[in-house]
């Protein structure tokens, strides 16, 4: 059986990349096989490209914002020492616990004016904050009460931090003066610039001490909520639950009290990217489908030209299952190389997109990945190992499907009907 087998697949060698005249079939055979790598190469890279893109917007968003947030519905949480103590005691699964004040503001300079979220925080914690979105803080003196710039937010409002750059804030909330409702107002010194690598966070996130942002926003000693972030987000449904039953056995459940997990938060964005993502294999995997028609023509016209060599392997004997597996291996073989190629190059591709990308700009003269529309200054990549054997399954299985209607209509010519003409 083991010779039969070895003799078959000889031949199907033979057959695809034939050394002799037929070289036509054989430029065929290797344009299937080109078809082939694309299509696996195209769907591992805008897959791996995809998977990047949401795990690092997600790590981004999720730093900054947290897996759970503890608030109330009239944004005024109080008693909330109390609560962050019981959390930090008795939540083992919780990384970081703020206390935040964030609200709306606009942020005015002489040389330009942008809305803004602000965030009020404790020096230190604003410090972990940035670290857990991967971000980098430059500050030059940690004694400084007043705010912290987005890199992004520094440019468009033309401010120098190092000489003393100004800001005011403008919230809204009115105070009654001798001229009428005038909104409230505070200018605060630049004492510091983060880059989290997000653009939409770099130009609309404003830091400042808690206890300013208390007094900006007449919260008296009330924050906003509490913000807490996780080891593993996939555990937030869980741990959510635990901190509901916390709340209500210290007695600190209410009715305006709330706990909001990331999900909750960003539904409408991780939602609109499981869809986008499934969308995308399904249409990318249509290349890979296209690819398959190409072996089913080269094996069609393999056939076409190898009539005369099947009748006499069966007039010699040989059996009409060996030449169904002989046409079968032809095809799988071209599949089979195909996908090898593709995978390496996708993965390969994948590892190194960034560096594509800034080459392909650097040429082109153009920016292939826009950080003010696609949120990160970055083009992220994740290869994903049960992806990329989920696309190769499918790559070999639609190769060795493409194979059995030709090898099956071969195996039941007659030889004598060849023969005769």
């Amino acid at each position: 059986m083991l010779s039969e087998l070895k003799l078959e697949f000889l031949i199907a060698k033979r057959y695809t990349f034939t050394k002799y005249k037929e070289k036509f079939v054989s430029i065929i055979n290797i344009f299937a096989i080109i078809g082939m790598a694309l299509g696996v190469a195209t769907l591992i890279i805008v897959m791996s490209v995809m998977n990047g893109y949401e795990k690092t917007l997600l790590d981004k968003i999720l730093g900054l914002k947290g897996h759970l947030t503890i608030t109330s519905r009239d944004l005024k949480l109080d008693n909330w020492e109390g609560i962050q103590d019981i959390i930090k005691t008795n939540i083992k699964e919780a990384v970081a616990v703020f206390p935040v004040v964030e609200n709306q503001a606009l942020a005015i300079t002489d040389k330009g004016t942008s809305g803004v979220i602000v965030k009020g925080m404790f020096k230190e914690d604003i410090k972990q904050k940035i670290s857990l979105s991967d971000g980098f803080l430059n500050s030059s003196d940690d004694s400084c009460k007043g705010l912290i710039l987005g890199v992004s937010l520094e440019q468009n409002l033309n401010i120098d931090y190092e000489n003393n750059g100004r800001v005011k804030i403008v919230i809204p909330k009115f105070n009654e003066t001798m001229v009428g409702m005038m909104p409230r107002m505070k200018s605060y010194n630049v004492c510091g610039i983060f880059d989290i690598g997000m653009y939409e966070y770099n130009n609309g996130i404003v830091f400042m001490d808690l206890n300013d942002a208390q007094l900006l926003f007449q919260l008296e000693k009330s924050i906003t909520g509490i913000e807490i972030t996780l080891k593993n987000l996939y555990n937030t449904f869980k741990v959510k639950n635990e901190i509901i039953k916390l709340l209500r056995d210290n007695n600190f459940g209410n009715d305006k009290m709330v706990v909001v997990d990331w999900q909750q938060a960003n539904k409408q964005l991780t939602d609109g990217l499981q869809i986008e993502r499934n969308v995308m294999f399904l249409i990318l995997s249509l290349i890979i489908f296209i690819a398959a028609f190409n072996i089913i023509s080269s094996l069609i016209l393999l056939v076409h030209d190898k009539m005369k060599e099947i009748a006499i392997l069966r007039t010699i004997g040989m059996r009409k299952i060996s030449v169904m597996r002989i046409f079968i291996m032809s095809g799988c073989l071209v599949g089979i190389i195909g996908t090898i190629i593709g995978s390496l190059l996708g993965v390969l591709f994948s590892i190194n997109i960034e560096r594509i990308r800034g080459f392909l700009e650097s040429i082109a003269g153009v920016k292939i990945f826009d950080p003010m529309i696609y949120f990160l200054t970055t083009l992220p990549s994740d290869i994903n190992i049960e992806q990329v054997i989920y696309i190769i399954l499918i790559s070999l299985l639609l190769s060795f499907l493409a194979t059995i209607y030709p090898a099956w209509r071969v195996s039941k010519t007659s030889p004598a009907t060849i023969l005769r003409y």
